[in-house]
């Protein structure tokens, strides 16, 4: 398993799989994907939706500079000029508490296979 420092974590979002056959849904997987400053991330697939929750409930708490969520926008920008992601997260941990309560943001994003 893969492990990334707490400081190294830049952005974290939780994707839903809708599995189909031959057009009928046909189950559903879960994923919980973990970008870090340096490297490709980390993903961690194939595991219960409330455990995804949990993971991404936990880095709100502990990281709270970390960005949580999924939108196009933000996966373009981190393709884009990852740098420049980094440095919002830079001035999000300057001003993150140091004990975070945070609640779980709507974190997911959807994917159809």
């Amino acid at each position: 398993m893969n492990a990334a420092p707490l400081s190294e974590i830049v952005w974290v979002y939780k994707e839903v799989t809708q599995r189909r056959a031959h057009g009928i849904p046909a189950g559903r997987s879960f994923e919980v994907h973990v970008q870090t400053r340096k490297g490709p991330g980390l993903s961690i697939s194939e595991i219960p939706e409330a455990t995804v929750d949990k993971l991404v409930l936990h880095v709100a708490q502990v990281a709270p500079w970390a960005i949580l969520g999924y939108t196009d926008e933000l996966a373009q920008e981190w393709n884009r000029d990852r740098e420049a992601v980094i440095r919002v997260v830079d001035e999000r941990r300057k001003d993150a508490p140091k004990d975070a309560r945070s609640t779980l943001p709507e974190c997911g994003r959807e994917a159809r296979r």
